[in-house]
């Protein structure tokens, strides 16, 4: 083989290693392989979600409708996130950055959903509690119509009976207060910024608490 055809191999080579690194890299993104006629859930977990703005995952995934709506940490190196995909929720368990676990709960303002310590029969969870919540509780407490709780071990979702389940209203109205000022000055951020935010808004609560209501957490 003469020098010039090897030079032309090697470069053919090197064009080829550099098309599958871009190719590996670009398929890192959690939402690359979601399609929205196909299992959402199924298709986040084992996937990295970077810690890029939020605009820039938002805009490179515009064709499923993909918004930030919040997050928060659980544990060490245990996070919490809420994405609307496909027109849905999805609240997500990650660790280390990749996925772990999935669960779709649609929210609205007739149905906010809650994560933090909650009660069930009076006495308070040893777990936190992802929970869809009935509004119209009047003492002091909002029962749930849906809930998880999370296994922090496992960094999984738990299904669990939301009979007896009541989370406290102080702990939504709190937080639903700053949330508008959260959202006009991290929307545009990375997601730690919108999620910091949000923390400042949460001293007296209780156990860890983030609410997502009405999609208060998307850039629109």
């Amino acid at each position: 083989m003469s020098d010039r055809n090897r030079q032309t191999l090697y470069a053919l080579f090197a064009a080829f290693v550099l098309i599958l690194a871009a190719r590996s890299s670009w398929a890192a993104d959690a939402f690359d392989g979601v399609r929205c006629d196909a299992d959402v859930g199924k298709a986040l977990i084992g996937k990295k979600i970077e810690n890029e703005p939020v605009a820039v995952i938002e805009k490179r995934h515009a064709a499923i409708g993909l918004k930030y709506e919040g997050g928060d940490e659980i544990a060490e190196s245990l996070f919490y996130q809420s994405w609307i995909v496909c027109d849905a929720s999805f609240h997500l368990l990650q660790r280390h950055d990749v996925v772990s676990d999935a669960v779709h709960a649609d929210h609205s303002k007739t149905a906010p959903s809650f994560l933090g310590t909650c009660t069930v029969d009076g006495k308070e969870t040893p777990y936190p509690v992802l929970a869809i919540l009935d509004p119209r509780g009047a003492d002091g407490t909002l029962h749930a119509k849906t809930a998880w709780r999370i296994d922090e071990a496992n960094a999984k979702f738990v299904a669990m009976d939301a009979k007896g389940l009541a989370c406290p209203r102080a702990a939504l109205q709190r937080l639903m207060a700053g949330v508008d000022t959260c959202k006009r000055s991290s929307m545009r951020g990375f997601r730690s910024r919108l999620d910091d935010c949000l923390t400042g808004h949460r001293l007296g609560f209780v156990g860890r608490t983030a609410v997502q209501n009405d999609r208060y957490g998307s850039s629109s």
